[in-house]
């Protein structure tokens, strides 16, 4: 990685690429499930590019919503640190997701993919966020705070703060089940690849010629970002 440089002397201008100079660190992380594997791993470690990598990775063969209360996860990655501050992505060496009734393994290979325990490849079918964000601002929960209610409740999705328009990808391959407006969601575009249906709300605009039964492909463009 390189860091640009642009500087003016005199009355000319200047452009330096100079290396990013950092340290990798290995850490652990194990704790007993509380909330949500997605909300206790960001509060664990304040790292939500951690917990997206975990979940994505999981996604196929973790049953995350039939986990209990002080289920067990443990990961082991390493984080890249420039002057104290960690940039990049996380990389997950290995993983295990400890419930009543099973285990679950995961270890990473140099080719950049996951397998479990009898070497079979953990393939994470979904992309690992549908579109370029700048945070999250509401995660998933089984106990969020709703601001207006003052209630907690469920909240069975990932709000993503992302720019006015920015693109909108579609995380698996799918059919398009609706496409229109819901009350409380705005404009929705519902994706459905057998029993799983994938829910994209708040949006500013649909993809040109996206409508109901179109087939689309994992990473295609459906839509615009609008709230979130």
């Amino acid at each position: 990685d390189l860091q640009i440089h642009i500087y003016k002397k005199g009355e000319d201008y200047f452009l330096d690429f100079i290396p990013i100079i950092f340290t990798r660190k290995e850490k652990t992380l194990l704790l007993s499930l509380q909330t949500s594997p997605y909300q206790d791993i960001v509060k664990a470690t304040n790292d939500p590019l951690l917990a997206n990598q975990l979940m994505n990775a999981y996604k196929k063969s973790v049953p995350f919503k039939r986990l209990a209360k002080n289920d067990k996860i443990a990961i082991v990655y390493t984080r890249d640190y420039r002057v104290g501050q960690a940039f990049g992505q996380p990389t997950i060496k290995m993983a295990m997701v400890s419930s009543r009734s099973n285990q679950y393994y995961l270890f990473s290979h140099s080719n950049g993919r996951y397998y479990d325990s009898k070497a079979q490849e953990v393939a994470g079918f979904l992309l690992e966020t549908p579109v370029k964000y700048t945070r999250i601002s509401s995660p998933f929960s089984y106990g969020r705070f709703h601001p207006v209610l003052k209630v907690r409740r469920p909240h069975y999705g990932v709000d993503y703060a992302a720019k006015h328009g920015s693109l909108i990808h579609s995380a698996s391959d799918g059919r398009v089940g609706f496409i229109g407006v819901k009350a409380g969601y705005g404009n929705v575009v519902e994706i459905h690849l057998n029993e799983l249906r994938l829910v994209y709300a708040h949006m500013s605009a649909f993809a040109k010629g996206l409508k109901k039964g179109s087939f689309v492909k994992k990473g295609q463009i459906i839509g615009r970002v609008g709230s979130t």
